[in-house]
């Protein structure tokens, strides 16, 4: 069983890593479309990419779960001492609790994107300090999820 990647996971944690090369920019120049005034593109492309996002993770999930979980796969390739290591596992958790905890953060931002703004032409609102606020929250939150994946990955396959 070998990855895109030439290491050792599954397919579709390989592309999850990758798709970090496309989400992060992809992110980022929707934020700056906001900011040169261009909304009505910042909303599609964070509609989007919300949905995108959604779609990777309920495939990674279900990836994942039909293999008998990650512990099931790193004993499978070998590298079950990784996994078990009690950095690997603080690790781990932590990534979990903040994506656990942004998932519906996001969702909440989304929602009251939607709700707030026009969808047709979006345009500021009073409600656009908050939104500002709400999303630099959550950027945070994203990349952090995203470091944490990255070492999660390494730390469990390549090291």
């Amino acid at each position: 069983m070998r990855g895109i990647l030439g290491y050792q996971p599954v397919v579709v944690l390989d592309l999850i890593l990758l798709s970090q090369l496309v989400v992060l920019p992809w992110l980022f120049f929707a934020i700056w479309q906001a900011k040169k005034g261009n909304y009505k593109l910042h909303s599609r492309l964070m509609a989007a990419l919300t949905l995108v996002i959604f779609v990777a993770v309920v495939a990674f999930e279900w990836q994942v779960q039909s293999m008998g979980g990650l512990s099931e796969i790193a004993r499978q390739i070998g590298r079950e001492q990784a996994v078990e290591h009690l950095g690997f596992r603080l690790l781990f958790f932590f990534h979990l609790l903040l994506a656990g905890l942004l998932t519906p953060f996001w969702l909440y931002i989304f929602y009251r994107a939607v709700s707030e703004f026009s969808w047709r032409c979006p345009s500021p609102s009073p409600h656009g300090h908050l939104h500002r606020l709400l999303g630099k929250i959550a950027i945070v939150g994203a990349l952090l999820i995203s470091v944490t994946g990255i070492l999660l990955y390494w730390l469990a396959f390549v090291k």
